[in-house]
């Protein structure tokens, strides 16, 4: 039987033979040049934990601990207090500053009481090993701040610095603890606030970062001793959605 072209050396099959040819190296090279599926990138994620409400608004916070140091040198561990803080950002999508709201206490872990009491309640007296009262001082603080936000993306979204500052409603609280008696002394001032820092994007949802943050402005009277709630302060952070 005669091959559909003829003979192999009939002008018909070569004319077959060089529009399969052509029609295959076609194919090949629209392969090969099909551009190649974009880089994801974080600015699109979708986190499970992302709050997003159906007017649009998107948020992420933050969990900030770290170290404080008073301006003022007349309060009892004026030189080291654990802060742990925190922090909600967010904005309309496209917004290019965000709103910050903070809320921010610290106090010194190693005074008497523990931390929880000497930020939200009253240090209890301590007894020394003969069961008598320790004397002994405390001071602590309750922040709430309100202020804007920016935030840049370098490296494709992974590395974030960012800055901020705003205005800081803060009560200090002095304790003095003798013979087993604690006395409360409380005020409250409005300061401003400065923050810039720095975060690392490692999954989706979470980043772990470094925060520098200061307050300035106030003015305090605790029992007759006048003092300042001003402070500079290092924490690291720890994203827990978006």
């Amino acid at each position: 039987m005669k091959p559909p072209c003829g003979t192999p050396r009939s002008p018909a099959c070569q004319r077959l033979g060089l529009f399969g040819l052509a029609l295959a190296l076609g194919l090949l090279v629209g392969c090969r040049s099909k551009p190649p599926a974009p880089a994801e990138d974080p600015d699109d994620w979708a986190p499970t934990w992302r709050r997003e409400s159906p007017s649009g608004w998107v948020e992420r916070g933050y969990l900030h601990i770290g170290e404080r140091d008073l301006v003022a040198n007349n309060l009892p561990f004026d030189d080291s207090q654990l802060a742990i803080g925190l922090e909600i950002i967010g904005a309309p999508p496209g917004t290019p500053v965000e709103f910050a709201l903070g809320l921010f206490g610290s106090a010194n872990a190693g005074g008497p009481g523990s931390w929880i009491d000497a930020v939200f309640g009253k240090p209890e007296a301590e007894t020394d090993a003969s069961g008598a009262f320790e004397d002994g001082e405390q001071s602590s603080a309750f922040e709430i701040s309100l202020g804007l936000h920016k935030e840049l993306s370098l490296l494709g979204g992974w590395l974030r610095p960012h800055a901020g500052l705003g205005l800081a409603g803060i009560q200090q609280r002095r304790f003095e603890i003798v013979a087993g008696d604690t006395d409360t002394f409380s005020d409250a001032d409005l300061g401003y606030y400065g923050q810039a820092g720095l975060r690392l994007l490692f999954a989706r949802g979470a980043s772990i970062g470094l925060v520098l943050r200061w307050l300035e402005g106030t003015d305090l009277d605790l029992g007759g001793v006048s003092t300042s709630a001003d402070y500079f302060q290092w924490a690291f952070t720890l994203s827990f959605f978006a």
